[in-house]
């Protein structure tokens, strides 16, 4: 169960590092329409993604079971 959260982990890190690249001249390429656009298409469309999924994987490796109190 680690070896697959740490593999699910490491293929999130190299697509995230891959995209942000990839957008990051994408976004060179639209300077013309604002000095602000190469560094956010890495942001909204690589790095907040990733995060969102890295914080998905840790929930379903790591939740805690519920356990039902009766003193309630």
């Amino acid at each position: 169960m680690k070896k697959t959260y740490r593999v699910l982990t490491l293929l999130l890190l190299s697509i995230a590092i891959a995209g942000s690249v990839i957008l990051f001249t994408v976004g060179l390429d639209h300077d013309h329409l604002g000095h602000e656009r190469k560094w956010t298409y890495p942001l909204f469309f690589a790095l907040i993604p990733a995060f969102v999924l890295q914080a998905g994987i840790r929930y379903v490796f790591y939740k805690k079971p519920h356990t039902k109190k009766s003193d309630q």
